[in-house]
């Protein structure tokens, strides 16, 4: 019997029960189509181990449970929460979630998320994203690759994945990468005042150039941009796209980590990220109309491609929704990081720029594969500042078995959240931690330029940076995320020496990591600063 027909209609009572909703169940059972199974070598492993009731956490309450942590924490940098908690707890501790009581394992070790991705199965399951997943429920949407999890992962995952993942995936996206490029060296140069200093946030720069690649991703392989691309030359829709995720970024983190009423009562925060669903999948039913509308024989588009490789309309407007939600912020962001490390390390600009003026093409021709197999220091530079400054704040996994982590037993079905941008940065990871070091990442430092610090000796651990996660569930757009910040930086550096004079970069850290602050970089086009040595040479000599 519902709330509402035994409470007299001119109750309070009774209106907020008609509020109420009721409570699905977000998570599913299994990591796979079948339970993982515990090998003898693990069966001695959890007999030895210490039980999980005696992990150590803050205090958790009822109903409120762990929340009391969270009271007065500035809710853009919750890696200060979880650094805090861990000096008190150590590297292994667990919180409580408010209303639904479930705990969650907080693992700070590359060895224990080595651990958590070893057993994670062949449908590794993620959690969070409970709103969105609610969200989609609610409409009788296809959750996509972010929320989803399970089969309806596993179908679309095993299609998408071969146009994203194979060894010739990038070269339908070369032209319109170098085009990018070319705008936005183009901006840089008409954005900058008399100092040569930009008058915008650079991160405004970069996410226009990355929404405008989300478009060309979606619709054409080649050469010309297609009306996809033209819709965002409107200022007003480009900002329009990208407050919209900004917005979910934001509201999606706070519903998730304070007291989620949100899932029995329509708040004005769960309003506002329905608003920006809404958006997303308006414009991802529009594109997906324009792209099914043009002539695939003559120029071939992407979404077209997928669906006849097999993916449903459902399953395409779920993936053009996770382009927004994966394929702006953090690209644009990872591309503002990688930018501020160089001009802030001119030594690591300089060496960069002198392997670009051998290996690196002129503007106007491709960078291709063989021409990235040479940028070896460019790419190191790429790799260490996704080390520095990882584009989300951490990695979930729902465990499909028990398992010892650290030395305490973690049952089947806990969730454990390895805070990969902290690990990545700790110095029981990685030597001089806090230092821009894109030597730690080459082969043989010394043959390939200045001879490298001893800090770059040891092999770090290949799970103690993964910006992109790990395993089944690795972000399907890597490589071409990678190869968009070699090409942007490589084109940039090109025809500029950055520099960098405001105070350090710091990251407000919720679900994703953005600058707290704008970013304005000084751009000294390199042609003129040659001619000014050459004058300068010329004066000493007469």
């Amino acid at each position: 019997m519902k709330l509402a027909s035994i409470v007299p209609k001119w109750s309070p009572v009774h209106k907020l029960s008609r509020r109420l909703r009721p409570l699905p169940d977000l998570d599913p059972v299994e990591a796979g189509p079948t339970p993982q199974a515990v090998l003898p070598a693990e069966l001695t492993e959890l007999a030895a181990a210490r039980p999980f009731a005696s992990l150590g956490g803050p205090a958790a309450w009822p109903v409120v449970g762990s929340a009391g942590a969270f009271i007065g924490v500035d809710r853009t940098r919750l890696d200060q929460l979880f650094g805090r908690l861990r000096e008190r707890f150590g590297d292994l501790y667990r919180l409580k979630q408010p209303l639904r009581g479930t705990e969650t394992v907080v693992a700070f070790s590359s060895q224990d998320a080595e651990k958590v991705f070893r057993t994670e199965g062949i449908w590794p399951i993620r959690p969070g994203l409970y709103p969105v997943r609610m969200y989609n429920q609610m409409h009788g949407l296809n959750n996509g690759l972010l929320p989803g999890n399970g089969q309806e992962w596993s179908d679309l995952r095993g299609t998408v994945q071969q146009a994203f993942l194979r060894a010739n995936a990038l070269q339908p996206f070369m032209h319109q990468l170098e085009t990018s490029a070319a705008d936005l060296v183009a901006a840089l140069s008409t954005d900058r005042d008399d100092q040569r200093r930009l008058r915008r946030d650079f991160m405004q720069h970069a996410q226009r150039t990355t929404v405008d690649g989300v478009c060309w991703r979606c619709y054409r392989f080649i050469q010309k941009v297609s009306c996809g691309s033209a819709a965002f030359r409107d200022p007003d829709e480009r900002s329009l796209l990208l407050h919209n995720i900004g917005n979910f970024f934001s509201l999606t983190a706070d519903l998730e980590m304070h007291i989620n009423t949100w899932r029995y009562v329509a708040t004005p925060q769960w309003k506002r990220l329905t608003h920006a669903l809404d958006y997303f999948n308006l414009m991802a039913d529009k594109w997906i109309t324009t792209a099914l509308s043009q002539d695939t024989a003559s120029e071939p588009n992407m979404l077209a491609m997928l669906l006849e490789k097999g993916l449903t309309r459902p399953q395409l407007k779920a993936l053009v929704v996770d382009f927004f939600i994966g394929g702006v912020d953090t690209t644009s962001m990872s591309l503002t990081c990688l930018i501020y490390h160089l001009a802030t390390n001119p030594e690591c600009q300089e060496r960069a720029y002198q392997e670009i003026l051998q290996s690196a093409p002129p503007p106007g021709e491709l960078i291709a594969k063989e021409h990235t197999g040479r940028l070896n220091y460019m790419r190191a530079c790429v790799k260490e500042n996704l080390r520095m400054n990882a584009p989300i704040l951490g990695i979930a996994r729902k465990l499909g078995k028990d398992i010892v982590l650290g030395d305490h037993r973690i049952p089947k079905g806990k969730v454990v959240f390895m805070v990969n941008s902290m690990t990545s940065r700790s110095g029981s990871e990685f030597c001089e931690s806090s230092r821009f070091l894109p030597e730690r990442w080459l082969r043989c430092p010394a043959a390939e330029g200045a001879p490298a610090p001893a800090a770059t000796t040891s092999a770090p651990s290949p799970f103690a940076s993964l910006p992109f996660s790990h395993g089944p569930r690795m972000c399907i757009g890597r490589r071409l995320s990678e190869h968009e910040l070699l090409v942007f930086a490589t084109r940039i550096l090109q025809r500029f020496r950055v520099e960098y004079s405001g105070r350090p970069l710091r990251l407000k850290m919720q679900l994703n990591c953005k600058p707290d602050a704008p970013i304005q970089f000084t751009f000294v086009e390199r042609e003129a600063e040659q001619a000014v040595r050459q004058q300068e040479r010329a004066a000493a000599t007469a």
